[in-house]
């Protein structure tokens, strides 16, 4: 019992603090109802276990004997399920999953009207036809969660919305949405060496760090590394992407849009003047001398021959142990005047419950997903930044003054999700490829973008919103 009250004097002060940072960083944060920091009541699940089901479901629930020593990740999520163990006698399992197996394991259960899994967490690819298939619970119906919470990430908490459905959330229930967001690689050694009088971090803090800016600093390098007279993939560029989706968050670090809303709903609409802009100059930085699509894989490579390189911050391991310095920065904006803005991969971890649970299950269902977003606030997730991304990962300051700015800019497009992929194939003109793909093919203009795609995406969305207010009809006839 005095470890019990000692662990929530310890979590009370865990959460002032937490709310003193949330203020000083100017979000406006409701004052909770408990010493959690969530609104969660007081349950008893006499031992009972919630089987957590996908893609990186490890983010979610570790075994004791996989928490090794210095394992400050496994730690962090291990000391989270031992919390909501404590908190409302409760188990955590897990099975792990690749990314449609959310997809398919749900279309079984919804056909054959069994639940076999509590929590999945899906590919955002696969998540869309999940929830357009009537696959997913409306997470509404679980009355312990609440979505305005600042653990829930907002941003994608909005765009899933469809009036009174809520089929999938994020946010930092798992240490993967982190992982998944998109930082601009540096070759510190090489940028020195072509720009010494160069400040790059105070070229950011100044908001000067541009896409005109990156190409004028990363125009500057070139080097025949392999001396065979020819440019290849072996040589080391200003700026290199690896694949579509990295040359794509070029553009959307600028806040190119892949959808408008017009007349309450979206459409697919990119040949608009701001994005035509951005458009102009990531075609100019494409068909430079010193920009290389390697085209070979999504991996980031280790021998750092190029100076900026677009990707996932879970890369930084990768070059954890290069024999060069590398620092990770936020993606360049559009202009000066322009905000920052942190693009995502599309294999955001998305979590929701799928239709068939049972309705005595919605209250140990909705009590978990709450807790553990609300302790992943205050344990997880913190010590997953602090110790893992910006100690172990980090090699110097600027990379962890920018994994702050990263953090705090995450862009969502409602298209980009919503439309990743409306069918089981995910490489199958995905809307989030088309400006990389686009780019490296030699489109000249957004506008010929939208001409070659406008039937096809328009008609996607079409159907999903077809689909969509069909569920919501389906959900609110049986009110």
């Amino acid at each position: 019992m005095k470890t019990r009250k000692l662990l929530a004097l310890v979590l009370a002060l865990l959460m002032v603090v937490s709310v003193l940072t949330l203020v000083s960083c100017g979000k406006e944060k409701e004052e909770p109802l408990n010493e959690y920091g969530d609104r969660i009541g007081e349950y008893d699940f006499g031992g009972d276990t919630v089987m957590i089901f996908g893609r990186g479901a490890g983010s979610m629930q570790i075994d004791a004997e996989n928490v090794g020593e210095g394992d400050w990740n496994a730690k962090a999520i291990y000391d989270r399920q031992l919390e909501i163990a404590d908190r409302f006698n409760v188990q955590l399992d897990r099975i792990d999953g690749g990314m449609g197996d959310l997809l398919a394991k749900y279309g079984e259960d919804f056909l054959s009207g069994d639940s076999n899994y509590d929590i999945g967490l899906g590919h955002m690819k696969f998540d869309v036809v999940a929830a357009t298939n009537g696959y997913m619970l409306n997470l509404n119906k679980l009355k312990e969660i609440d979505l305005s919470m600042p653990y829930w990430n907002q941003a994608y908490t909005n765009m899933w919305a469809y009036k009174n459905l809520n089929y999938f959330t994020t946010g930092e229930i798992t240490t993967n949405f982190i992982e998944q967001l998109v930082g601009c690689f540096v070759n510190l050694d090489t940028f020195k060496k072509y720009n010494p009088d160069v400040d790059l971090g105070q070229l950011i803090k100044d908001g000067k760090w541009t896409l005109e800016k990156m190409a004028e600093l990363g125009g500057k390098y070139y080097e025949d590394i392999d001396e065979d007279g020819t440019k290849n993939n072996v040589d080391g560029y200003g700026y290199v992407v690896h694949s579509q989706w990295e040359c794509s968050s070029f553009a959307y670090g600028g806040n190119f849009t892949l959808t408008a809303e017009e007349g309450g709903k979206h459409v697919f609409k990119i040949d608009t003047v701001e994005n035509e802009a951005i458009f102009s100059k990531l075609y100019n930085l494409v068909n430079s001398d010193v920009f290389c699509y390697r085209g070979i894989s999504s991996d980031l490579e280790a021998n750092g021959n190029y100076m900026f390189a677009p990707s996932r911050l879970s890369r930084m391991g990768t070059v954890r142990d290069a024999d060069w310095e590398c620092a990770v920065i936020v993606m360049p904006k559009y202009d000066e005047a322009s905000d920052y803005h942190t693009p995502t991969y599309d294999g955001i971890p998305c979590i929701g419950v799928e239709a068939t649970l049972p309705t005595d299950r919605y209250a140990i269902v909705g009590v978990v997903m709450e807790a553990m977003a609300s302790c992943g606030a205050r344990v997880s997730t913190p010590l997953y930044f602090s110790k893992v991304v910006q100690s172990t990962y980090a090699q110097n300051q600027l990379t962890k003054e920018n994994l702050e700015t990263i953090r705090d800019t995450v862009w969502i497009d409602w298209g980009f999700a919503w439309c990743s992929c409306l069918n089981t194939e995910p490489a199958f003109e995905a809307i989030d490829l088309i400006v990389g793909d686009s780019l490296v093919a030699g489109a000249a203009s957004a506008a010929t973008i939208q001409a070659q795609y406008d039937s096809l995406f328009n008609g996607r969305i079409t159907t999903l919103y077809n689909n969509l207010e069909k569920l919501y009809q389906q959900e609110n006839a049986t009110k």
